[in-house]
C-alpha cells in the first residue's frame, strides 16, 4: 500500500481485509462522464459542479437513501476518529442497492 495514505487509514484497510488504495488522481470529464460521483461532503460537490455543472454528483448519504448529510473529514485526526468516520462510510456503502 503506498507511503503517501495515512497509517490510520491502512489500519482500518488490513483490519476490514479491504483492497489497496490506488494513488489519486485528478478529476477529468471523462469521470463525469461515465456516472454518477458520490462524494463525502457538500463541499466536494459543490466544487465538482463549479467546474462541471452537469455532472451527477450525489452525497453518500443521499445516494444510500438517507438524509442530505456530510461524513467528516478525518484529516489529521485520530485513530478513533478514522474509525468513526470508516463506519459512517460502511453505514452508508451497506445501503447501496447493487
Amino acid at each position: 500500500m503506498e507511503q503517501s495514505t495515512n497509517s490510520h487509514s491502512l489500519n482500518i484497510i488490513e483490519e476490514n481485509g479491504l483492497p489497496a488504495p490506488s494513488e489519486p488522481e485528478q478529476l477529468t470529464k471523462a469521470d463525469i462522464e461515465s456516472g454518477t460521483l458520490l462524494v463525502m461532503g457538500r463541499s466536494h460537490k459543490q466544487a465538482i459542479h463549479t467546474q462541471w455543472p452537469e455532472a451527477d454528483v450525489r452525497l453518500l448519504s443521499e445516494y444510500a437513501g438517507e438524509s442530505t448529510a456530510d461524513v467528516p473529514d478525518p484529516y489529521g485526526g485520530t485513530a478513533a476518529r478514522y474509525e468513526e468516520v470508516f463506519l459512517h462510510l460502511k453505514k452508508y456503502i451497506d445501503k447501496f442497492n447493487w
